[in-house]
């Protein structure tokens, strides 16, 4: 098997290029071809997951949840998708721990390995400015924003508490959204679609699948903490189980998709089942 790691200092927590004699070391038996690249901008990536697609058998990434998510929007536009691997190198890392793959080099090697491949569920997002993908979630309203609002320098040092101080903020922003989902009215704090257990660095929802071929609703209207504590375990609020929504009335609001900054407005909502293979446990 033949693959191409993509990796960024513009991205994640530390240096990978000090790592990439020992990820040869470990992993020589697995794959037969092991090529690396620096890309050195957003647009250095997309050429090169483009070409990956067409000459390399499992392209692998290092980052963040950022950087699975501009990968994931480049190959779905692809007829031929490499097996995705990922080395978790972000923030919070919400995306990889879906995988097994938690922030740690030790942990992504373990899992490229097993060489395990499971063939994983994708959103998608219609609206006006085009259609975009994501892999675990979908959000607006208040606490959406924290993970692109944070600043790269606050993340380095902070880590997940650069999230959480940025929180506080918003924990008593009364402010609501009112739409339609699916020409049903709503009037919430924030609103969350999940294709995964995890969100913002907690397990929310322990019975999620990226491979169960539904989406997990959370419609938050308010509470103590603006919402928050309806998502402790003792008393944490049932989502609402769909596989397409559409909403309506949200003029200028904007969308997080996998914690990135995404497109505003009104939005379908739609599942795709099975669509992108990646190395899991």
């Amino acid at each position: 098997m033949k693959a191409l790691f993509v990796y960024s200092r513009d991205s994640g927590r530390k240096d990978f290029q000090k790592s990439i004699s020992y990820v040869r070391k470990k992993l020589s038996s697995v794959f037969e071809t092991m090529d690396f690249c620096l890309s050195l901008s957003v647009e250095d990536s997309s050429s090169l997951y483009e070409s990956a697609a067409k000459i390399y058998d499992a392209l692998i990434i290092v980052g963040g949840d950022g950087t699975f998510h501009h990968a994931l929007n480049v190959l779905m536009t692809l007829k031929r998708r490499p097996i995705l691997g990922f080395i978790n190198h972000g923030t919070l890392g919400d995306v990889g721990k879906s995988f097994g793959v938690r922030k740690s080099l030790r942990s992504a090697i373990k899992v490229l390995k097993k060489q395990n491949i499971k063939t994983i569920d994708v959103g998608k997002l219609e609206t006006k400015e085009g259609d975009y993908y994501f892999a675990y979630c979908a959000a607006f309203g208040t606490y959406s924003d924290l993970s692109y609002v944070a600043k790269r320098g606050q993340k380095k040092h902070l880590g997940p508490l650069a999230y959480y101080l940025l929180s506080l903020k918003q924990i008593f922003n009364r402010e609501k959204t009112d739409y339609r989902r699916d020409g049903e009215k709503k009037k919430v704090s924030f609103s969350m679609v999940l294709n995964g257990k995890w969100m913002g660095g907690f397990k929310i929802n322990s019975q999620s699948s990226l491979t169960d071929g539904v989406f997990e609703l959370y419609e938050v209207s308010g509470g103590a903490f603006n919402g928050l504590l309806k998502f402790l375990p003792f008393k944490r609020i049932k989502p609402t189980i769909v596989s397409s929504a559409s909403f309506t009335g949200l003029s200028q609001k904007e969308w997080c998709l996998d914690g990135e900054k995404g497109p505003k407005g009104d939005a379908k909502l739609q599942l795709i089942p099975h669509v992108l293979r990646v190395f899991s446990l």
